[in-house]
């Protein structure tokens, strides 16, 4: 019992993690560099957070091979996501101690998806966000608009690679306790629903 206290308070903490630095990225960073009429124009925020998304994905697939997420050695002993909580915030969920080189290595087209994708968040998304911010600000403005993307661009980013790393390290933590919580939160739910 005491591995599945132990397991939930390290998932806990690294839920919280995500939840608290949203607030410290988009309440006060972004809040303090960026102007009013940046957060008027939704185009930039979304596109900046798909480039975000998708370079946080090209990130793991070209770090991490398949071996990483399958199943069948996601819970024994010797998994690659057998991490403390300090080397899973250090190591695995820290977006810049992923090696970007590869990500350049996929412009050449050999696979259609990655190479898309490649060319959407290394080449098109930025030269749109850059134009966009051209159109919308002729004067110094413009470069508070583009730092404001960047960032945007680069907690998205982060927020991909450490969600689905937290999907797997959390399976590897919570091990076989994970089918007793998801048992019981679909107790509870089927309880909710018989109440309405």
């Amino acid at each position: 019992m005491s591995d599945l206290l132990w397991g939930l308070v390290q998932v806990a903490v690294v839920l919280a993690i995500p939840y608290l630095g949203s607030h410290l990225v988009s309440e006060q960073l972004l809040h303090r560099l960026v102007t009013e009429e940046f957060k008027a124009i939704p185009i930039l925020d979304t596109l900046a957070r798909v480039e975000g998304w998708l370079l946080g994905g090209l990130l793991l697939y070209t770090n991490l091979d398949a071996s990483y997420f399958d199943l069948e050695h996601l819970f024994v002993s010797g998994s690659r996501w057998g991490l403390t909580i300090g080397e899973f915030l250090g190591q695995r969920a820290n977006l810049f101690a992923y090696d970007p080189s590869p990500l350049f290595e996929l412009l050449w087209p050999k696979l259609f998806l990655p190479w898309l994708a490649s060319v959407l968040a290394i080449i098109l998304l930025p030269a749109l966000l850059i134009l966009l911010c051209r159109y919308f600000w002729r004067s110094r403005q413009i470069w508070r608009a583009l730092l404001g993307c960047t960032i945007t661009a680069l907690w998205s980013a982060w927020m991909a690679v450490y969600l689905v790393c937290l999907v797997c390290w959390g399976l590897y933590v919570l091990n076989y306790w994970v089918f007793a919580v998801l048992t019981l939160y679909l107790q509870f739910r089927k309880g909710q629903g018989h109440g309405h």
